[in-house]
């Protein structure tokens, strides 16, 4: 039978015949699950170390070690999730590791799974057992990016702490150390233990070595070169012997073939390609500066290298680090058991390690990654510094930023770039280059970051934009006073608001977030106090409505939830009897439906015995022992009684619809009464408008006929007045005549004695001038009349057509005389003036 490779490469290897070792971290996790007072502990360790196989170890180990129930649950897709699906898969794989049914967390999974169904769940665990947690990569959770479990897991996972020390216990597994932890994060492992998942030790590694003893014969010797290449790294150490297995069984030997160091080395460059990925993922997991030295000292070889020759090294490769990371990085990669201090300087742990480095991360790679050898760079940076100094900020805006755009990753010029932009308000840029910063180095954005973000909720009106803020702060600095009264201040306004609107669920889960237990548990009262009267409406109209069995269930429910409310005694009794009752009732009905009299009368009579007036137990036991329905006779007497009645008031309706048509007839005859009268009235006021009518139109006759003499005696006036004007006329003329005359005489010196003669006869025209002036004068108001005065005078008058046309033609005439009056009356003054 061919045997079976018992090397595992790349897999977890918990709870197997491949899982060697690691019995200090065992008995370090029972020591803490022991002890009264503590009940997590955290295992922290580098990538690819073998953490995950140790918590599934403790899953297979720790039912034989007491009364422990552990769960693995695993994080490491988690990050981006909310709190409330984090929850609900941790509840259901909780219950399937316990056998349980699948939970329902309802609509409110955060308050139901700390406050009801966990509890519940520990209340239901043998005496004295435990429930351990066992989270794997928990520090995804930690991620900067991972808003969701910054902002609401860790602080969740805090009271879940609290809940019951003995019954819950929690085992996390991060792969970073503690101290590189967001605030938050560390906040909640405050005061917890820890435990370093490291290498093997040469023990272990000997051991695992010689997991294939029984199909593989390793010598001292050979171990030994193992124990050189991967210094106990269990991933690595897994792999090679895992290559050097397959290579020697590739020829299937029949017997167990025996490794030598030619195998082990053949097997390197095998191991190193298959391991690739693996090796991608931890290296990724180094900050920049610390694959900046972790690239320096693979190229530097084996051996050891000092601090002076490493400074060196990079300074020759062209590479400029901040003096602060190049301190700090060979720090991290020792706690990382990646290198190890020797003889004053530093050496690589893991030889395999370093020559995956040197191979696929040489210093040139990682330098042109992190663009460190940018000379630019760091002269604009210093320059900016220079325009900072001397007060010049705007100057040293566009400067600093080219620094970054050659250098994203340069510490100095990002810090200095932020607190230029704070200075000058602009606290949304300064945000985005410090939470740029933060990613890398947390520690020396983290300050600067807690003021943007501060200042940030200070302009804000918006309350979810504040509350994302200080969130936010708190993410870096979980103990920031101001964002903690910020938060606590937002939470606290809105519960008040949502209590005084009624709103209680809101309410409560406001002031559970900002911890005012006092307010949390007047709420709670509120709420309590709401359903219960909601499930005694519920009760009472049950009980109204006849259902007599359902009241029954929801007092007993109200018996067992609201014990303090009232006893409830007298209300299940009552219930009872009358769930009873219902019950014998119903049966008896239908036993009388199906004509089972015997049957119904043993019902009916224990109903009456009971409650003698109960609905109608006494009509059907009538019925039932004598077979007559006297309900029913009733109903038919009550119903012809109920016909006669009607017909009564159909009787006294008709009579009162005839009384209603008399006294309408009556108020119509009284109407026309008052028509007629009136019409009498109008008779007579007509006949004495009639007598006045012809006393007026005598009246008019009259006027017509001193109208027509008027028009007469005007007419002849004319007339004569017409023969005068002729006659003015013609002395006119002959005055004028008379003038032309003068004129000429006088203007002859010669004819002065005709001139006296003309002279004297000028006074008959001035006598002929007042005449002409005495006759306008005269017919000066018949001028004043209008054609529209005479027609209206002709109408009244009565007169013809032919009477009215002559006095209009009359009219004009008089017009054309009093024209020629005035051309006289010009002529007159003109012949005075000369």
């Amino acid at each position: 039978m061919f045997p079976q490779n018992p090397y595992v490469a790349g897999n977890p290897v918990g709870d197997s015949t491949a899982f060697v070792g690691r019995a200090d971290v065992l008995r370090e996790v029972l020591r803490v699950l022991r002890h009264a007072k503590n009940n997590a502990i955290v295992l922290y360790g580098q990538r690819r170390i073998g953490k995950t196989s140790v918590l599934q170890e403790l899953q297979a180990q720790l039912p034989k070690k007491g009364s422990y129930q552990p769960v693995f649950f695993d994080l490491q897709d988690k990050a981006k999730w909310p709190l409330e699906r984090v929850l609900r898969d941790l509840a259901r794989t909780i219950s399937d590791a316990l056998g349980q049914a699948a939970p329902d967390l309802g609509i409110t999974p955060e308050t139901t799974f700390h406050q009801v169904w966990l509890p519940n769940l520990l209340n239901t665990l043998p005496a004295e057992t435990s429930l351990v947690l066992l989270f794997d990569e928990f520090d995804v959770l930690a991620d900067p990016g991972s808003e969701q479990a910054g902002a609401a897991f860790f602080p969740y996972l805090r009271d879940l702490l609290a809940i019951n020390s003995k019954a819950l216990n929690f085992v996390f597994v991060i792969g970073r150390n503690v101290d590189d932890l967001s605030n938050i994060a560390l906040s909640l492992f405050k005061g917890t233990p820890a435990k370093r998942v490291s290498l093997f030790s040469h023990e272990d590694t000997i051991n695992l070595v010689r997991l294939s003893e029984a199909s593989l014969h390793w010598s001292d010797e050979v171990i030994e070169t193992v124990w050189q290449l991967t210094c106990g790294h269990p991933f690595l150490t897994q792999h090679l012997c895992d290559k050097v297995w397959e290579n020697l069984y590739d020829d299937e030997p029949d017997d167990p073939p025996i490794a030598t160091i030619k195998d082990v080395e053949t097997a390197i460059g095998e191991t190193l390609d298959a391991s690739r990925n693996t090796l991608e993922w931890l290296w990724d997991g180094l900050p920049p500066a610390e694959r900046v030295v972790a690239a320096a000292l693979a190229e530097a070889g084996a051996g050891i290298i000092t601090d002076t020759q490493l400074e060196h090294l990079l300074y020759e490769s062209g590479v400029r680090v901040v003096i602060r990371e190049l301190q700090n990085a060979p720090q991290l990669l020792q706690s990382w058991d990646l290198i190890e201090q020797a003889d004053g300087g530093y050496r690589f742990r893991v030889e395999l390690l370093r020559r995956w480095i040197a191979e696929y991360k040489p210093l040139r790679r990682v330098q042109d990654e992190l663009d460190r050898v940018e000379p630019v760079a760091d002269n604009l940076y210093k320059a900016g510094l220079g325009l900072y100094r001397g007060g010049q900020l705007e100057a040293a805006l566009p400067v600093l930023r080219q620094t970054i755009s050659l250098n994203p990753n340069h510490v100095g010029a990002s810090q200095l770039l932020a607190d230029i932009l704070l200075a000058q308000g602009q606290t949304g840029n300064a945000r985005e280059i410090l939470e740029r910063l933060y990613k890398y180095q947390p520690a020396a954005a983290r300050p600067r970051l807690i003021q943007a973000l501060l200042a940030l909720a200070q302009s804000n009106d918006n309350e979810d934009e504040q509350l994302k803020f200080y969130e936010q702060v708190l993410g870096l600095d979980a103990d920031q006073p101001e964002a903690k009264s910020g938060r606590l201040g937002i939470w606290q306004r809105r519960g008040d608001e949502a209590h005084k609107a009624g709103d209680l669920e809101t309410a409560l889960t406001a002031y559970r977030t900002a911890h005012f237990d006092d307010k949390v548990a007047e709420v709670e009262q509120e709420i309590r106090e709401r359903e219960f009267q909601a499930q005694l409406k519920r009760l009472n109209e049950a009980e109204q409505a006849k259902r007599y069995e359902e009241a029954l269930e929801q007092a007993r429910q109200l018996a067992e939830e609201y014990s303090d409310k009232r006893d409830w005694a007298d209300d299940l009794e009552r219930l009872l009897r009358k769930n009873k009752l219902d019950d014998l009732y119903q049966h008896a009905l239908g036993a009388l439906k199906n004509d089972e009299r015997e049957t119904a009368q043993t019902l009916l009579v224990q109903v009456v015995v009971l409650e003698p007036t109960y609905e109608e137990a006494t009509r059907y036991l009538h019925f039932a022992v004598t077979g007559t329905d006297v309900t029913k006779m009733m109903q038919q007497s009550v119903e012809e009684l109920r016909e006669c009645r009607q017909h009564e008031k159909d009787l006294e309706k008709a009579v009162s619809q005839y009384q209603q048509q008399v006294a309408s007839l009556k108020n119509e005859l009284g109407a026309k009464k008052k028509v007629l009268q009136k019409a009498e009235a109008d008779l007579v006021q007509c006949s004495q408008r009639d007598k006045k009518s012809r006393q007026h139109e005598r009246d008019l006759e009259k006027n017509v006929r001193q109208y027509q003499q008027q028009v007469a005696s005007l007419t002849n006036e004319l007339g004569a007045k017409k023969k005068a004007l002729h006659q003015c006329a013609e002395k006119l003329t002959e005055c004028s005549k008379k003038e032309k005359d003068l004129k000429q005489l006088l203007d002859n010196p010669q004819k002065q004695a005709e001139a006296k003669t003309v002279l004297k006869q000028s006074p008959k025209c001035r006598q002929y001038q007042a005449a002409v002036k005495t006759t306008w004068e005269a017919n000066k108001r018949l001028d004043a009349t209008d054609i529209q005065q005479l027609r209206k005078i002709a109408r009244r008058l009565g007169l013809t057509h032919k009477q009215a046309a002559d006095v209009e033609s009359l009219y004009q005439q008089s017009k054309v005389v009093h024209q020629s009056q005035q051309q006289v009356a010009s002529l007159t003054n003109e012949l005075d003036a000369k």
